[in-house]
């Protein structure tokens, strides 16, 4: 899906970007940044101090059972249900990696239905799908390098670049990727433009690093998707409980706080 096509773009080119020697993605954006608990609070210098630390350790006893890491609870603390026994848990282990295995708490919406086309046979097909609430955890990574590494990684993997840094980017590939091939560095020209298409909100005071993205397929919208970075931890929390894209990302903000402080 088209999250995690996003998810791959981006980290992909943050690594091309490390790679031509590009400089700090997110220079200029403190004062864009949502606050994580309040709609309209912009971001403290916390960008200019040291990578906050986490408990990796900790993170690693979930052992991704991403049910110990956002429960029901946990949710009903931040968003109004009306029936709590109504929340249905979903968990499915992954069969490839533990990394992937999906976890979600859903129940009904007032919502009308989603319709998805769908093309079957040379025909079109509309098909009608619930438009549930949904609220999940995924995607459970533990990074490699120090803290402060990781945050500048985690920034230019989803800041706000500005064209002329794309450019320059574009620029760097044929100085000093030359030992590939033409073909090669076209793809990598290409990976710099689509991300360039890709908007990410950076959130302010939500573990080392925060930024949220609208989530849409197919003229449909599922919600936002929130990529959290703890120290050298990052997992990614979507929710959907409405139509609206800074609600979505500022209850996600909530329950990001909420798996936080199990590992403080």
């Amino acid at each position: 899906m088209k999250t995690l096509k996003n998810y791959l773009l981006a980290t992909t080119t943050a690594l091309i970007f490390t790679a031509c020697g590009g400089n700090n993605a997110n220079q200029g954006n403190d004062s864009q940044q949502q606050d994580g608990t309040t709609e309209s609070a912009t971001a403290s210098a916390g960008k200019a101090s040291k990578a906050k630390k986490y408990n990796a350790k900790c993170f690693e006893d979930f052992d991704y059972d991403y049910s110990k890491m956002l429960t029901k609870a946990d949710v009903l603390k931040h968003v109004s249900v009306s029936d709590p026994d109504a929340l249905e848990v979903n968990f499915k282990e992954s069969r490839s990696s533990k990394k992937h295995n999906e976890y979600s708490i859903t129940w009904a919406s007032d919502r009308p239905d989603m319709v998805m086309e769908v093309k079957a046979g040379g025909t079109s097909v509309s098909l009608p799908q619930a438009d549930n609430n949904i609220v999940a955890v995924e995607q459970l990574e533990f990074k490699r390098g120090d803290a402060e590494k990781e945050l500048s990684a985690f920034d230019r993997a989803y800041g706000q670049l500005s064209e002329q840094e794309y450019r320059e980017m574009e620029e760097r590939i044929d100085q000093q990727q030359a030992d590939k091939s033409e073909e090669e560095r076209k793809v990598m020209k290409s990976m710099i433009r689509a991300r360039e298409n890709m908007k990410f909100h950076p959130v302010a005071n939500v573990g080392s690093g925060a930024y949220w993205e609208r989530e849409e397929f197919r003229k449909q919208y599922f919600g936002t998707n929130l990529y959290v970075l703890a120290g050298t931890v990052q997992f990614r929390i979507k929710v959907k409980v409405s139509n609206d894209d800074e609600e979505n990302a500022r209850i996600a903000a909530l329950l990001a706080q909420e798996v936080l402080a199990k590992c403080n």
